[in-house]
């Protein structure tokens, strides 16, 4: 491979379904890879990495209310960007020889929940200036390529999470403190349509169908023909 690999965001709301579109996107890979008969052109990374990174670990613990429930938006952000820091170390080379990575989640992700646990206007853009500042300059983690964020109701997306399966971060519960927030996970939902609409890198994936969720297959369907539509108007 010699073009320099882009970075693929899948974000969106706790239970809309990000897991199930990474696993898509990497079926999609697979076969235009098996189609141009060339080696493995993708790398995944699932972050917040709960079980084998000891930031990520460290996100597990505040999410399961180890550190109290009451944690500001600047207090809650440095473990992730300190676990996604950590991934960049790999996934820099990974980018340079040509490869593309899809995450499950990124820095990304604060963007949207930590901007969505404040009120004032001005306080959230302060916020985003800082959190960009953070990753880009002070942690020199990458700036993602395309990001698709995925939207979904938020009553939805909540009795989605009671469907997940065991998780050992969450020790038995069925959500963990920003799944079982009902009201933040609104919040979110106008951070996703906010983003989209200021940042041409974002992509909104509205996931809803009227009052029902759409199919994965539905779902997966626009995402291809977005990220097909943007590889065209790169070359």
């Amino acid at each position: 491979m010699s073009k320099k690999g882009r970075l693929i965001v899948i974000e969106g709301m706790d239970g809309s379904g990000k897991t199930t579109q990474v696993g898509m996107l990497m079926k999609f890979f697979d076969n235009l890879d098996t189609k141009n008969k060339r080696e493995k052109s993708y790398v995944m990374y699932d972050f917040p990495r709960y079980y084998d990174n000891f930031w990520g670990k460290a996100v597990g613990r505040m999410l399961n209310k180890e550190f109290g429930t009451e944690i500001n938006s600047y207090l809650r952000t440095p473990f992730y960007l300190l676990d996604q820091a950590d991934g960049c170390k790999s996934m820099k080379p990974q980018i340079a020889e040509g490869k593309n990575i899809i995450c499950n989640r990124y820095m990304t992700s604060s963007m949207i929940f930590q901007t969505a646990l404040i009120e004032d206007k001005i306080e959230k853009k302060n916020y985003l200036d800082w959190l960009e500042e953070a990753s880009y300059k002070e942690l020199d983690i990458i700036k993602p390529d395309i990001v698709f964020a995925l939207f979904v109701d938020a009553k939805v997306a909540h009795e989605m999470n009671a469907k997940k399966g065991k998780r050992e971060y969450t020790k038995g519960k069925t959500h963990d403190m920003n799944e079982e927030n009902l009201q933040l996970q609104v919040n979110v939902g106008k951070e996703i349509r906010k983003l989209c609409k200021e940042r041409d890198n974002w992509h909104l994936i509205n996931c809803m169908d009227g009052a029902n969720i759409k199919t994965p297959e539905q779902i997966h369907l626009e995402i291809v023909n977005k990220y097909e539509l943007l590889e065209r108007l790169k070359n």
